[in-house]
């Protein structure tokens, strides 16, 4: 009988501790990105920006008979993706004593600012979000808000090498791929072809010849404009 009654007091132990857990809710909400609102949990959109402000509201619900205790905090964290740590941002002390009581549940909420920075981030599968760490057992997070961003204009030329044999003074066609250009720019090539004649050239193309078959042209290399 002894042994019976030592493991239901286990089992309704266990069953509180998880109630009250689950009776602790932190919230993320009426996110501004640049003095612009987006709806909660939606995604926070860096463009082509280096940084973003952020004004939004901190908000934490829970049971009142709930004790948090004095070092309870709502931290920020940013998570660059699956296989980082989360990135923390920033925190606030949220204490037993921070919370209005309104019948059985009690509520706590404050307004905060915050910036991001876009180097924290990938540029998709990033997610920004809060916790609220009151004990070791005790972690529940807000809803996550997923992070973008637009990557940075990009160059590359082929060929990247090349022979040039002695005398050889055959035709060569030197190319430059462009990569996350914005919508509507337009990108224009100063190119350095010292030591070789232009054959002929498209917007992002040059088709140039050695100049001498006996002295060797220097490197072919372009400026993005």
């Amino acid at each position: 009988m002894r042994k019976i009654i030592t493991l239901l007091i286990i089992i309704i132990f266990s069953f509180s501790s998880n109630k009250i857990q689950g009776q602790i809710t932190p919230y993320l909400e009426q996110i501004t990105v640049n003095s612009t609102p987006i709806s909660d949990c939606s995604t926070i959109a860096f463009g082509t920006n280096s940084s973003v402000n952020l004004s939004l509201k901190l908000r934490i619900i829970k049971a009142s008979t709930d004790n948090v205790g004095n070092s309870a905090t709502f931290n920020l964290y940013i998570l660059k993706n699956g296989s980082s740590s989360p990135q923390f941002i920033n925190g606030i002390m949220v204490p037993n004593n921070a919370f209005i009581n309104s019948g059985s549940s009690s509520t706590w909420e404050s307004q905060f600012n915050q910036t991001l920075q876009a180097s924290d981030i990938d540029v998709s599968g990033s997610i920004f979000y809060g916790v609220y760490e009151v004990s070791s057992n005790i972690h529940p997070n807000t809803c996550n808000y997923p992070l973008t961003k637009t990557p940075p204009p990009s160059f590359s030329l082929s060929p990247t090498s090349l022979s040039l044999a002695c005398g050889d003074t055959g035709l060569r066609t030197f190319t430059v791929t462009p990569a996350n250009i914005p919508s509507g720019a337009t990108v224009t090539y100063q190119w350095s072809t010292i030591g070789w004649s232009t054959i002929g050239s498209t917007a992002n193309s040059q088709t140039l010849q050695p100049a001498s078959a006996t002295n060797l042209p220097t490197n072919v290399s372009f400026n993005h404009l």
